[in-house]
């Protein structure tokens, strides 16, 4: 039986940002008998969504620009201007949460790739990931039909899904002693335990190999 390596993540959140190229490694060149399943935590949503205030705005700056010195991840003039100081615009994942699940129906097994375009429209672009018709465009650069993706957004049944799965992310965590994201959890048959991936921040490298070690030992 494969082992699982499982992604917690929120498309929001720096630090999710900050390990993509870790993720990027195995997503981009899979290690044989590892299957990589990511999990939304969607935890930016109900209670935990907010507006943008200029308080958090400095906060989430100054934490992003850490994460830039740690991994070389940029973050763009137009993210600052246009995302963190934007009052209207607010802290909310649940759209992403339902575009990930309406790419895992209408491209199963691409929801790497779609999380690193969402995360480069955000950090770099400055598009807003609170708008369906923006995620829908980014489900069409990946050659999916944009009207077909904005209709799996809308569905029901994606939003049931996308529920599901933020209990499943946040079940795991609490298993795990967690409380947020990111998080990468391997299981190998002995039962699912976090990785210790902080070292291994801006060296996406070195981490696929010592996985890969680990993995074959």
């Amino acid at each position: 039986m494969a082992a699982t390596l499982t992604y917690i993540h929120d498309p929001l959140c720096g630090w999710c940002y900050a390990a993509a190229p870790l993720v990027a490694a195995i997503a981009g060149d899979p290690l044989p008998g590892l299957d990589l399943v990511l999990m939304h935590r969607a935890l930016f949503t109900g209670a935990q969504a907010m507006p943008h205030s200029p308080e958090f705005a400095r906060y989430a700056w100054s934490n992003d620009q850490r994460i830039a010195h740690l991994t070389g991840q940029p973050f763009s003039a137009a993210y600052r201007d246009g995302v963190l100081g934007d009052p209207d615009q607010p802290i909310d994942s649940w759209n992403t949460a339902l575009a990930k699940q309406a790419v895992d129906r209408l491209a199963p097994g691409r929801a790497a790739e779609f999380l690193g375009l969402m995360q480069h429209a955000r950090f770099v672009a400055g598009a807003n990931l609170t708008d369906p018709a923006v995620l829908a465009g980014l489900g069409a650069g990946m050659g999916l039909d944009a009207g077909a993706t904005a209709a799996a957004i809308a569905d029901p049944a994606t939003a049931t899904a996308a529920a599901a799965e933020r209990d499943r992310a946040a079940g795991l965590l609490a298993r795990l002693g967690h409380n947020g994201v990111p998080l990468l959890v391997l299981d190998d048959g002995g039962g699912p335990r976090g990785l210790d991936h902080g070292r291994f921040l801006g060296q996406p490298a070195a981490f696929r190999q010592a996985l890969a070690a680990r993995f074959a030992a």
